[in-house]
């Protein structure tokens, strides 16, 4: 959230919804958050010199971003409308 000066020494929150509804624009909508974590990426398959090998390091980062795209389209089939 980015914070402006209105006047000298009053500082406001912008909020998208800020011009629209005036002084009640700043009121943040509340918001539900899941956090989930997964096992531990093993790493002692590996030799001891393999992070200094970029090539391991691209495979086990793309191991990664798959793992966790595919959590977070399990969670978003799994979730409900927004609004429940």
């Amino acid at each position: 959230m980015s914070w402006t000066h209105c006047g000298p020494e009053l500082p406001a929150p912008i909020t998208p919804t800020f011009p629209l509804f005036g002084v009640l624009g700043p009121i943040l909508v509340p918001t539900k958050w899941t956090i989930r974590f997964d096992p531990p990426v093993p790493t002692d398959g590996f030799p001891p010199g393999a992070a200094d090998d970029p090539l391991v390091v691209e495979k086990s980062a793309t191991e990664v971003k798959d793992t966790v795209q595919h959590r977070i389209n399990e969670m978003l089939q799994e979730r409900g409308s927004l609004f429940s």
